[in-house]
């Protein structure tokens, strides 16, 4: 059995919220000074709560008897019957440019699932194509699926 649980970057997060609250109090310069304080504000606790909510998203991956599960909760995920995976190869890829950042993902390279970092199992899967899953142990998690293939 394989379980790997993996949340977003605490640091990434505070440095993403300081940099779009630093706008925010930029841009409230530019407005009249009565209106400053409500547009610090309007854009300050949406992203404060959003920066918040990441923190109780996790990416778990499991593989167990025939079936990998990938989640990441609350949004959901997939499963894939192990017999289905036709090959497993651990890669690295830019989370920016490959899928345009972390989370799940669709570009032009596959789906991703992923919550940090900058390895991956890349699969190819019957009926779903490529499918990445990001992990911090990557090759413990692509000798698993291919022992259990």
């Amino acid at each position: 059995m394989y379980e790997e649980d993996q949340k977003f970057s605490f640091l990434f997060m505070v440095g993403v919220c300081v940099f779009i609250v630093g706008i925010a109090i930029l841009s409230g310069f530019m407005v009249s000074e009565g209106d400053r304080i409500m547009a610090i504000l309007s854009v300050s606790v949406p992203v404060l709560i959003i920066v918040a909510l990441y923190q109780w998203i996790t990416l778990r991956t499991t593989v167990t008897g025939d079936q990998l599960s990938i989640r990441m909760s609350p949004f959901g995920g997939m499963d894939i019957a192990l017999s289905d995976i036709q090959s497993v190869k651990v890669v690295r890829y830019d989370p920016i440019r490959d899928f345009g950042g972390w989370g799940i993902r669709f570009g032009r390279k596959g789906r991703m699932y992923n919550a940090r970092g900058n390895q991956a199992v890349k699969l190819i899967v019957d009926g779903s194509g490529t499918i990445f899953v990001g992990s911090q142990t990557p090759e413990k998690l692509a000798a698993m699926l291919s022992a259990q293939q």
